[in-house]
């Protein structure tokens, strides 16, 4: 099961590469706000890991312009596009679960909306905890449980036969795989982005046009089906002239050694 779900992100965000850079914006501006709060920290090795297309890692770069920037990915897509765009920036196809690093090869690791599609969190933490120095810090964001709550909502009351994929972490779960990965002063934090769609025909294009597709193969939506998704979700969750879609932004902050 966590092969398939973990080949079916890779395929996912792969296709959705070249249109990633005109449907992030979202992604851009938390990750704009998350560079801005380690713009203080002083390292000389960063690790971005979901790089993408590279956005967070060229703001990196862009910060620290002496520091070695390296950013990972695991769909290939991602990292060819990554390398089109970027100069003075190593882009390494890999998986979170499985760092090709030595310990402590870096000062700071960051990542932005990204640890959210991985299966095995305190894994992927250990690897993050391995990988930095002694005095390294980690800093990410993740899209938490409540993110999409109108949609899974809308789904379950519309077609309750239908199963999900799995639902996304929640704060409690986040910091607990930090804790056990072995990392201290763990701050862990949330906020609430309401953003509005036309309809949930442009809320599902704009998740797919971005790589997360967060149902299972099996689901299929036909006419009828998005028919009564649309009558519903409007019905419930109006927002301006559309719909609401919320994005709960967990904010993520650990050392590797207590202060």
């Amino acid at each position: 099961m966590w092969q398939t779900i973990h080949n079916k992100i890779r395929r996912s965000f792969s296709d959705a590469a070249l249109n990633y850079e005109i449907l992030s914006s979202l992604h851009k501006e938390i990750g704009r706000e998350l560079i801005r709060k380690v713009i203080d920290q002083p390292c000389a090795r960063i690790l971005d890991v979901g790089t993408g297309t590279g956005y967070l890692a060229n703001k990196a770069k862009f910060y620290f312009p002496e520091a070695t920037v390296v950013g990972i990915d695991l769909a290939d897509g991602m990292v060819l596009e990554a390398n089109k765009l970027k100069e003075g920036i190593q882009i390494v196809q890999a998986d979170a679960c499985a760092l090709p690093f030595s310990n402590g090869a870096f000062d700071l690791i960051v990542s932005n909306l990204a640890y959210q599609w991985v299966a095995d969190l305190p894994c992927a933490f250990k690897q993050a905890h391995r990988c930095l120095s002694d005095s390294g810090v980690f800093c990410a964001t993740v899209f938490g449980r409540q993110t999409l709550n109108e949609l899974f909502d809308t789904i379950q009351s519309t077609e309750p036969q239908k199963k999900y994929l799995n639902r996304l972490p929640d704060m409690d779960s986040m910091k607990a795989s930090l804790l056990l990965a072995g990392f201290k002063s763990v701050s862990v934090d949330y906020e609430i982005i309401k953003v509005q769609f036309v309809d949930v025909l442009d809320l599902l294009k704009w998740l797919k046009g971005i790589g997360a597709n967060i149902l299972n193969d099996d689901i299929f939506l036909g006419r009828r089906t998005l028919e009564k998704m649309q009558e519903y979700y409007k019905a419930k969750h109006p927002y301006f002239d559309g719909i609401s879609a919320t994005f709960e932004v967990i904010w993520v902050s650990a050392n590797k050694k207590a202060d």
